[in-house]
Protein backbone atom coordinates (compact mmCIF):
# COMPACT_ATOMS: atom_id res chain seq x y z
CA UNK A 1 0.00 0.00 0.00
CA UNK A 2 1.14 3.77 -0.94
CA UNK A 3 -0.11 6.65 1.17
CA UNK A 4 -0.06 10.03 -0.63
CA UNK A 5 -1.74 12.95 0.68
CA UNK A 6 -3.84 15.52 -1.84
CA UNK A 7 -1.64 18.93 -1.95
CA UNK A 8 -4.00 20.51 -4.41
CA UNK A 9 -6.44 20.27 -7.69
CA UNK A 10 -5.16 21.80 -10.81
CA UNK A 11 -7.62 21.32 -13.56
CA UNK A 12 -8.93 17.81 -13.47
CA UNK A 13 -5.38 16.36 -11.70
CA UNK A 14 -4.73 15.83 -8.41
CA UNK A 15 -1.23 17.15 -7.09
CA UNK A 16 0.05 14.18 -4.58
CA UNK A 17 2.64 14.24 -1.84
CA UNK A 18 4.24 11.01 -2.26
CA UNK A 19 6.83 12.31 0.40
CA UNK A 20 8.49 15.27 1.24
CA UNK A 21 9.17 17.27 -1.58
CA UNK A 22 8.03 14.40 -3.84
CA UNK A 23 5.11 15.81 -6.06
CA UNK A 24 2.65 13.71 -8.52
CA UNK A 25 -0.35 13.41 -10.84
CA UNK A 26 -3.08 11.58 -10.83
CA UNK A 27 -6.45 12.04 -12.16
CA UNK A 28 -8.84 13.60 -10.25
CA UNK A 29 -12.07 11.12 -11.13
CA UNK A 30 -9.83 8.75 -9.14
CA UNK A 31 -9.57 10.87 -5.84
CA UNK A 32 -13.31 12.70 -6.56
CA UNK A 33 -14.51 12.59 -3.12
CA UNK A 34 -11.30 13.80 -1.46
CA UNK A 35 -10.10 17.27 -0.55
CA UNK A 36 -6.78 19.32 -0.19
CA UNK A 37 -4.89 17.45 3.09
CA UNK A 38 -6.60 13.92 2.85
CA UNK A 39 -4.36 11.19 3.09
CA UNK A 40 -4.96 8.54 0.02
CA UNK A 41 -4.55 5.10 0.38
CA UNK A 42 -3.28 3.14 -2.90
CA UNK A 43 -3.27 -0.68 -3.25
CA UNK A 44 -2.29 -2.74 -5.87
CA UNK A 45 -4.23 -6.41 -5.69
CA UNK A 46 -7.31 -8.07 -6.92
CA UNK A 47 -11.32 -7.31 -7.08
CA UNK A 48 -11.12 -3.44 -6.71
CA UNK A 49 -11.87 -0.32 -8.27
CA UNK A 50 -9.88 0.43 -11.18
CA UNK A 51 -7.86 -2.36 -14.01
CA UNK A 52 -4.61 -1.75 -14.95
CA UNK A 53 -4.86 -2.84 -18.32
CA UNK A 54 -1.07 -1.75 -19.62
CA UNK A 55 2.02 -0.23 -18.38
CA UNK A 56 4.97 1.55 -20.31
CA UNK A 57 7.80 3.21 -19.01
CA UNK A 58 5.98 5.88 -17.16
CA UNK A 59 2.28 4.93 -17.02
CA UNK A 60 0.06 2.60 -15.74
CA UNK A 61 -3.06 2.78 -17.06
CA UNK A 62 -6.41 1.70 -15.35
CA UNK A 63 -10.13 1.44 -17.01
CA UNK A 64 -12.86 3.59 -14.91
CA UNK A 65 -16.37 3.37 -16.04
CA UNK A 66 -15.58 6.79 -17.68
CA UNK A 67 -12.37 5.50 -20.04
CA UNK A 68 -8.88 5.02 -19.47
CA UNK A 69 -6.60 6.74 -17.49
CA UNK A 70 -2.60 7.05 -17.07
CA UNK A 71 -0.93 7.24 -13.63
CA UNK A 72 2.58 7.86 -13.17
CA UNK A 73 4.28 4.67 -11.67
CA UNK A 74 5.59 6.06 -8.29
CA UNK A 75 1.26 6.05 -7.43
CA UNK A 76 0.48 2.79 -8.81
CA UNK A 77 1.69 0.66 -5.96
CA UNK A 78 4.12 -1.27 -8.25
CA UNK A 79 0.62 -2.68 -10.05
CA UNK A 80 1.34 -5.09 -12.69
CA UNK A 81 -1.18 -5.50 -16.03
CA UNK A 82 -4.37 -7.38 -14.42
CA UNK A 83 -4.34 -5.85 -10.93
CA UNK A 84 -6.84 -3.95 -9.87
CA UNK A 85 -6.04 -0.65 -7.56
CA UNK A 86 -7.93 0.35 -5.16
CA UNK A 87 -8.03 4.05 -4.15
CA UNK A 88 -9.59 5.34 -0.68
CA UNK A 89 -9.18 7.98 1.62
CA UNK A 90 -7.81 7.00 5.04
CA UNK A 91 -9.86 9.46 7.36
CA UNK A 92 -7.79 8.20 10.34
CA UNK A 93 -4.74 8.96 8.86
CA UNK A 94 -5.77 12.86 7.78
CA UNK A 95 -7.23 13.34 10.96
CA UNK A 96 -4.16 12.25 12.61
CA UNK A 97 -1.79 14.44 10.12
CA UNK A 98 -4.43 17.44 10.92
CA UNK A 99 -4.14 17.30 14.81
CA UNK A 100 0.02 17.37 14.72
CA UNK A 101 0.01 20.25 12.03
CA UNK A 102 -2.44 22.13 14.29
CA UNK A 103 -0.11 21.43 17.22
CA UNK A 104 2.76 22.77 15.90
CA UNK A 105 1.09 25.95 14.55
CA UNK A 106 -0.15 26.13 17.69
CA UNK A 107 3.57 25.60 19.42
CA UNK A 108 4.71 28.22 16.71
CA UNK A 109 2.20 30.99 18.18
CA UNK A 110 2.03 30.42 21.84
Amino acid sequence: MLQVTIDRFEGNMAIVEIDENHFSKIPELLVHEAKEGDIINITAGKLSQYYVAKIDDYFVYVLTPKGKYAIPHDVSDHAKVGDYLAVEINPTATEVKKSKIHSLMSSLFE
